[in-house]
C-alpha cells in the first residue's frame, strides 16, 4: 500500500458517512465512496483494500474520537455525580453535534460487522465510565446492576431523546438535558 495521505483518508471517511447517513450501510459502495469524495476508485483502493475495511476503519477512529471527547470532560478525584453528570453531558452534546457520526455508529453495531476484536475495543472505551460507575457503587449511591446495563440505560436515553428532538425540530436545552440527566441518574440511583 502507498504512503496514506490523511487528507484523503478524510475525504473517504466524509463520504462514507454522507452516504450512510444518507442510504444506511447496505448502500454504501465503494462507486458511491468514489463519486462522493471525488477520488478515482484506484487512488481509494490505494488507502483501503475493500469497503469492509473502511467501514470497520471508521468505526474505530469515530469511537476512539468520541470517547477522548467525552472522557476529556473526567476529573480525576472529582465526586462521583460530577463525573456522572460530565459523561453525560459530554455524551449528550457530541450525539447532538455528531448526528451522521452515530448514525454510522448504531448502524454498524447493529450490522453483524461488529467481530470479537471489536466488542474488546469497545470494552476498552468504556472502561472509564465502568470505573466512575464502580466509584458510585463504593460509595453506595449506584445500584448493583452490571454496569454494561447501567451504561446502555444511559446512551440508550440520550441515544432516543436527541433523535426524537431532532425529528420534531426541538432547539437544544440545557433544562431538558439536565432533566434528562435526573431522570437517568434517578433510575441509576440507590
Amino acid at each position: 500500500m502507498k504512503p496514506r495521505s490523511q487528507q484523503n483518508i478524510t475525504k473517504i471517511f466524509d463520504s462514507t458517512l454522507e452516504i450512510v447517513s444518507k442510504e444506511g450501510l447496505s448502500g454504501l459502495t465503494m462507486a458511491k465512496i468514489s463519486t462522493t469524495s471525488t477520488l478515482g476508485m484506484s487512488s481509494i483502493y490505494n488507502y483501503f483494500e475493500n469497503k469492509e475495511e473502511i467501514i470497520n476503519k471508521l468505526f474505530h477512529y469515530l469511537e476512539e474520537k468520541h470517547s477522548k471527547n467525552i472522557y476529556s470532560e473526567v476529573v480525576n478525584g472529582a465526586p462521583f455525580m460530577v463525573n456522572l453528570k460530565r459523561i453525560f453531558n459530554a455524551y449528550y452534546m457530541n450525539r447532538w453535534h455528531n448526528e451522521n457520526d452515530f448514525k454510522f455508529i448504531d448502524q454498524y453495531r447493529n450490522s453483524g460487522l461488529m467481530g470479537e476484536a471489536d466488542h474488546k475495543s469497545e470494552e476498552l472505551l468504556y472502561s472509564k465510565a465502568y470505573e466512575i460507575l464502580d466509584q458510585g457503587k463504593k460509595e453506595l449511591l449506584v445500584k448493583y446492576v452490571d454496569n454494561k446495563i447501567l451504561l446502555s440505560y444511559m446512551t440508550g436515553g440520550i441515544k432516543e431523546i436527541v433523535i426524537q428532538m431532532k425529528k420534531y425540530k426541538l432547539p437544544l436545552d440545557q433544562q431538558l438535558v439536565n432533566t434528562t440527566f435526573e431522570l437517568c441518574a434517578g433510575v441509576m440511583l440507590k
